[in-house]
């Protein structure tokens, strides 16, 4: 049946014409939809084009490849075609294993629109059939321009010279460029095709065909002209090679010339000339030729371990799982632990740069022949994960590790892998390898020194604590006795009404009541200053910030008292909890509000009053606000309150402000201090719990 039209897409091969073909011919377009459907794809597949057209092609022949299909997908998209082996199952259910080609066509916006396919069993291609279609595809895809010259003025010129006496021809015209000048004006031009004009730069047909064609030879490539008229004398069939041509507007090419002396025109004193235009591929070929002189410089000399890997008998261990019937490799490798083993013996190293061989211990790539098994002994299973990846389509891999050195020694590394298509088509990858074990070490070393400092700063924390409540003894004391006194006053009042002839049992109950809550209240004061005064590892919980900052004021209350000093509070409502160990941060506003009791006290002032106050800060943050009224920091000392041993009192060791600072900045907030009307203000930022 005839073979429907492209919808308006187009076909090379003409509307009707692929049914001509005897291989199978499809083209789907971007959503992969069969568009068109040749004979050769009914005898193929066994499905008819009125069947096939419109069905989706992966689907409909159950397309597999070992790489999966997004790796075509990939190769097509980058390079415009692809050519390989593919696997797809008729209408029969019979498993066809195809070499295909495609083509990708694409539209005015460079976005791909139209695939166009060439298949054909794999197992019926010959060698020489492989040959030959390589070939002419080859030939076609090559511009050639065709010359028909009459060399026989060159013929008699020559033949002049034997009749001189020369001898050895060859050497004559190797040695006299002058007769090659002469010979190169002799030459005549019978016929040219189109691609001549097109290549050379020329207006018609008739200028080629006017006059001799010493204008499209450069001096430099003369001595081909020479070679090709000794190949005549030697009696060769053709010759062959890569020159240089001036064209007929000026311009310089390089060109693939072949000469040949076909039987029937030697008589007729002509030869057939072609030249290939090869300007293209010889710049290319140089680029190609300084990207690869750029890969190796750039891989001998990058600082990064690169090993080059060649994967291609894993690849062909993968295909032969596709091929058994295995649909989802990706499952495969990372479900079956036996098949681990497989792969580490299956990819060898090529290559490896300096920095690879200095890396695994080794003076040259010779010793790291062999399956990379050695390698990866102590995890395995970043082969697993890297060839998963791949396999699940992911564009790279990487990991932190450890690689084993032939030596056994381990090396903590970053592991990274890429897939790029083009490598992965030529059958190798590139690992690279960045040694981290100084930094690993580095970081062990750091975490302990952090973990030294820690220990520090809690000892000078807790003498911080100790000198504290060494100040605050009297207050303590007083602190103390209250609560006896009053459980004394209660139990000498109770004993006396039960001393009476008719006791007040009534009584006696209240007077219990108030000894038990006395008690209570002496063992509250007792606990606040034990859990001030013990040493332990910091206990960071949520902790409700008024509740804490009015615990903490009880402990200097008396001490308050005791100088004069009013402590007010004003607490802002519904803030939400800050996380840290309610004991440092109890002695960061103990230390605060003692400070300003201290400074207040000695400075003689009529109003003396403290006032502390929270407050919502900017952002996930809260503040606790400590503010005298006091005589103010001097402005040269306000830079250097919080630094260790910085005093401005008489019997200080400077060390409060710089542990509270500590405390502070270890619970992620900020302490500050400033001078405002009637005094100084310290403020302590915290952040939320969970910010």
């Amino acid at each position: 049946m005839a073979t429907p039209a492209l919808d308006g897409l187009g076909m090379p091969l003409g509307d009707g014409l692929a049914d001509l073909v005897p291989d199978s011919i499809i083209a789907f377009d971007a959503d992969g939809i069969i568009r068109l459907w040749n004979r050769g794809a009914e005898q193929l597949f066994g499905w008819m084009a009125e069947e096939a057209i419109g069905q989706p092609a992966d689907a409909l022949l159950a397309t597999s490849h070992p790489f999966g299909l997004s790796f075509i997908a990939d190769a097509l998209a980058a390079d415009g075609e692809w050519s390989g082996e593919l696997f797809r199952t008729t209408a029969g259910g019979r498993e066809l294993y195809l070499s295909v080609r495609r083509i990708l066509r694409r539209d005015a916006h460079g976005r791909g629109a139209l695939t166009i396919e060439w298949a054909r069993d794999a197992h019926q291609v010959s060698e020489g059939e492989i040959s030959a279609h390589r070939f002419s595809n080859l030939f076609h895809a090559m511009a050639a321009a065709f010359w028909e010259l009459d060399f026989s003025d060159v013929r008699k010129a020559i033949g002049g010279l034997v009749a001189a006496g020369e001898t050895d021809i060859p050497a004559y015209l190797r040695a006299n460029p002058d007769f090659i000048d002469r010979a190169i004006r002799m030459v005549r031009v019978i016929d040219v095709n189109e691609k001549v004009l097109e290549m050379y730069g020329l207006p018609s047909r008739e200028v080629a065909l006017a006059g001799p064609m010493d204008w499209a030879w450069p001096r430099e490539s003369r001595w081909v002209f020479a070679e090709s008229l000794v190949a005549a004398a030697e009696r060769r069939d053709s010759f062959s090679v890569e020159t240089a041509f001036d064209t007929w507007d000026g311009r310089r090419i390089d060109g693939l010339f072949t000469v040949c002396w076909p039987t029937d025109h030697k008589a007729r004193g002509t030869v057939l000339v072609g030249v290939i235009d090869i300007t293209d591929r010889k710049r290319a070929f140089q680029e190609l030729e300084a990207s690869e002189e750029r890969y190796r410089t750039l891989f001998e000399h990058m600082p990064v371990a690169l090993l080059q890997l060649d994967m291609q008998p894993l690849y062909d261990r993968l295909g032969e799982l596709a091929r058994a019937g295995v649909a989802d490799l990706a499952a495969y490798v990372e479900d079956t632990p036996g098949f681990l083993d497989e792969v580490l013996m299956l990819p060898q190293i090529q290559e490896a740069n300096i920095e690879g061989l200095r890396l695994l211990g080794v003076d040259s790539v010779e010793e790291l022949r062999g399956p990379i098994v050695w390698a990866w002994r102590e995890r395995p299973e970043t082969i697993r994960r890297s060839l998963a990846a791949r396999l699940r389509g992911e564009r790279q891999y990487s990991e932190e590790t450890v690689i084993t050195r032939p030596d056994g020694t381990p090396v903590d590394v970053i592991y990274t892998m890429a897939f790029p298509p083009a490598l992965m088509q030529r059958g190798f990858n590139v690992v690279g390898l960045v040694d981290i074990s100084e930094r690993k070490r580095a970081g062990e070393a750091l975490r302990r020194s952090e973990e030294r400092l820690r220990a520090i700063q809690a000892e000078f924390s807790h003498a911080s604590r100790i000198s504290t409540l060494g100040e605050l003894t009297a207050s303590i004391a007083h602190e103390v006795n209250q609560p006896l006194a009053a459980i004394a006053a209660s139990g000498q009042a109770s004993l006396r009404w039960l001393d009476r002839a008719e006791p007040d049992l009534a009584e006696v109950v209240a007077l219990a009541g108030d000894i038990v809550a006395d008690a209570n209240r002496a063992s509250d004061i007792i606990a606040r200053i034990r859990g001030m005064a013990m040493k332990r590892d910091p206990d960071p919980r949520p902790l409700a910030l008024n509740a804490m900052v009015e615990e903490a004021l009880l402990i200097v209350r008396h001490e308050a008292l005791g100088r004069d000093v009013a402590i007010e509070t004003r607490f802002a409502e519904g803030l939400p909890p800050v996380s840290g160990d309610r004991v440092q941060l109890q002695q960061v506003v103990v230390n605060l509000a003692l400070n300003a009791i201290q400074a207040i006290a000695g400075a003689g002032r009529e109003e003396r009053r403290v006032s502390v106050s929270t407050a919502a800060g900017a952002g996930d943050t809260v503040e606790i606000l400590v503010r005298d009224s006091g005589p103010g920091i001097a402005p040269t000392d306000l830079g250097h309150l919080f630094t260790g041993f910085f005093t401005t009192k008489e019997s200080g060791m400077g060390m409060g402000l710089a542990i509270c600072r500590s405390i502070v900045q270890s619970h992620g907030g900020s302490i500050g201090a400033e001078n405002v009307p009637g005094g100084a203000c310290f403020r302590v930022t915290l952040p939320l719990a969970g910010g």
